[in-house]
This record gives structure tokens, C-alpha cells and sequence, in this order.
């Protein structure tokens, strides 16, 4: 039941686009991405809310997937950007692989 809610999930707020590895070649996926942000103080009782982290982390399905995402590889959402894998998430569960992305200023 998990793959089937989060393969409607992907379907339904995924972005096409291309996963290139460094010195390799380039994979049609499926990607999600959301933003994780994380932050501290009160902004009720202090007026605001200090930003401590804002990292984008991208969701590809494994299924699409031979290996799992490489640092430093290329996802070209086309007019979502072009980011770069910094780093892996350990598995959340077994049908996706979240990785944390900056974004390549073009």
C-alpha cells in the first residue's frame, strides 16, 4: 500500500527531468522536492522567527533508478532548475531516495 500512495503522490507533484552522475550519462526521473526549514523562537511571544537551516531536498523513486543518487550529480528539472546532489538521506522507506541539493545559479 506504501508504494502505491507514494507513486500517486510522485504522479501527482512529481517534475520530469534528467539525472546526470559526474562523468556520466544522463537518466530520465521523476522528481518532488520540498523545502525543510528549521527554525527558532517563539514568534508569538517574540515578534519573530529566526531561520536556522533552509535546505532543499529532492525525492527521486528508486524504481526509476538502477543506483542510488551520487554526490555531486546534476538534476535538471528544466524550468524548476538545475541542482546539484550534496548528499544522500538514509532511506525513509523503500521505494524513495530523498537528497539534499543546492541549486546551480546559471
Amino acid at each position: 500500500m506504501l508504494t502505491e500512495v507514494l507513486g500517486e503522490v510522485h504522479a501527482t507533484f512529481g517534475h520530469g527531468g534528467t539525472y546526470t552522475p559526474a562523468g556520466g550519462a544522463s537518466l530520465d526521473v521523476t522528481a518532488r522536492f520540498y523545502h525543510e526549514i528549521l527554525r527558532q523562537g517563539d514568534l508569538d511571544r517574540e515578534g519573530y522567527a529566526r531561520i536556522m537551516s533552509d535546505e532543499t531536498i529532492i525525492v527521486l523513486l528508486q524504481s526509476e533508478m538502477t543506483d542510488p543518487p551520487a554526490d555531486r550529480a546534476v538534476i535538471d528539472l528544466g524550468e524548476w532548475g538545475s541542482w546539484r546532489v550534496a548528499a544522500r538521506e538514509p532511506s525513509h522507506n523503500p521505494v524513495e531516495w530523498h537528497v539534499r541539493c543546492t541549486r546551480i545559479r546559471t
